[in-house]
């Protein structure tokens, strides 16, 4: 092997490792950064969640998806300012100002419930992303993410 491409080859080695260690920081595990604590306050402004999966409809999985824009207060509350849910292509069914609560663990764990039923595990990766799985009403699933988009 030639020295130019024992360079490039260490290079391109390098670069990956770097990149695996920022992503194990960022998860909340031990990187060369310490461990990362989460809380409520993290999760504050304007998120975009966009999210898909199935609801059961006479015992058949019907696609469904859904858009909706969430606003944290940074102390536990929330409100679902915009929603559209569509399922199975159907007319989109549209809210506005739902509330509800949240919480956030220091492991970056935490849950989403909503003041007209819908509940969700979340995950949260930073103060700009969040990942979210529904866990009720059962049987539902929807998983998707939410990202920081304004104050």
């Amino acid at each position: 092997m030639t020295t130019k491409r024992k360079i490039c080859l260490a290079l391109a080695l390098a670069a990956s490792g770097m990149t695996l260690l920022g992503t194990t920081a960022q998860a909340g595990g031990d990187g060369p950064f310490g461990r990362r604590e989460c809380r409520p306050e993290m999760l504050r402004g304007l998120y975009l969640f966009k999210g898909t999966g199935f609801n059961p409809v006479n015992g058949v999985a019907v696609p469904k998806a859904i858009i909706e824009t969430i606003r944290f207060n940074g102390d536990g509350t929330l409100v679902a300012e915009t929603v559209t849910l569509t399922v199975l292509g159907q007319s989109p069914v549209r809210r506005e100002g739902t509330g509800g609560t949240y919480t956030v663990d220091a492991n970056c764990t935490g849950t989403i419930t909503f003041s007209d039923g819908p509940g969700f595990d979340i995950y949260v990766s930073s103060a700009l992303f969040i990942s979210l799985i529904q866990t009720a009403p059962i049987p539902a699933v929807l998983q998707g993410d939410a990202r920081y988009v304004a104050r």
